[in-house]
């Protein structure tokens, strides 16, 4: 069984591209050139035995020329307030998560019944399904972009409080204890005194917006030039512990191995106040 294909020049500035991917895979094809209406139209033809590698590089150039120009469309009718940038990113993430699968697999059912393919038409006849799940992909992928945004914003907003905070606390050390509760103690070994700003001691397992708020409060309120975390996988709440180190930046060193990483407070009875730096 012989396969027509027809590329519209104009449609998909990335032709070349895909030839090339045929050549690389060794596919077997012929390409004559023919003049249309909307510009210069590449026809390839090829066999049933070349079907499946054409259909790889086709999927790809759709992916490369096409569907970017789509969402791009999509972007500019419903969230104009993104710019250029923003847009590009969004436009990539989207891309990079592609199905590509389904579309291969939409092309492959397509050739099975036609012999001819205009991929022109195909795209904006038989991909309407496709899009349409595109379409809900789109706004999925805004909500969280528009999440990580207003998130990076708000890091910046105590990053300029903690630079602009007069330092209480030269170290700190960020305990996760036994039972998953948390504790502040100096770089001696002390447990912070919290009588004025409400004891942190919380359990981490159910870690909400004002207890986790309470946290970030007092350590931006210390402003510690060194911030140093013990035992970070008993952090049930990671949110809280990604932020903490966002905020705090390059005065954050996370401690692996020494006793309060794997006991907790319990360690400090063991070992002198004094060698909590010996011990990170």
């Amino acid at each position: 069984m012989c396969f027509t294909l027809h590329l519209e020049k104009g449609r998909f500035p990335g032709m070349e591209m895909f030839f090339e991917a045929l050549e690389r895979d060794g596919v077997a094809y012929n390409r004559t050139d023919a003049g249309i209406s909307r510009g210069r139209c590449a026809v390839v033809t090829f066999d049933d035995r070349e079907r499946e590698r054409v259909i790889a590089a086709l999927s790809e150039l759709i992916i490369h020329d096409y569907i970017p120009v789509y969402i791009l469309k999509m972007l500019d009718t419903k969230y104009r307030y993104f710019n250029g940038d923003e847009k590009n990113k969004i436009i990539d993430e989207l891309c990079d998560y592609l199905d590509r699968p389904k579309l291969r697999g939409l092309l492959d059912e397509y050739m099975k019944e036609n012999q001819i393919l205009s991929l022109g038409g195909f795209l904006t006849f038989r991909l309407k399904d496709y899009f349409s799940v595109l379409d809900g992909d789109i706004d999925f992928t805004v909500d969280e972009f528009l999440v990580r945004k207003e998130y990076l914003e708000f890091v910046k907003l105590l990053q300029f409080f903690v630079n602009m905070q007069e330092t209480v606390y030269e170290e700190l050390h960020l305990i996760i204890t036994g039972d998953f509760t948390y504790r502040l103690i100096d770089g001696k070994g002390n447990p912070v005194n919290m009588d004025d700003l409400r004891d942190v001691a919380c359990e981490v397992g159910v870690i909400g917006a004002q207890e986790s708020d309470m946290l970030l409060s007092t350590l931006i309120t210390f402003a510690p030039k060194r911030l140093v975390i013990h035992g970070r996988e008993r952090f049930l709440t990671k949110d809280v512990l990604e932020t903490v180190v966002s905020v705090f930046s390059d005065r954050v060193t996370e401690c692996k191995g020494c006793p309060l990483c794997m006991n907790g407070l319990p360690a400090l009875e063991k070992q002198p106040k004094e060698s909590l730096e010996k011990n990170e």
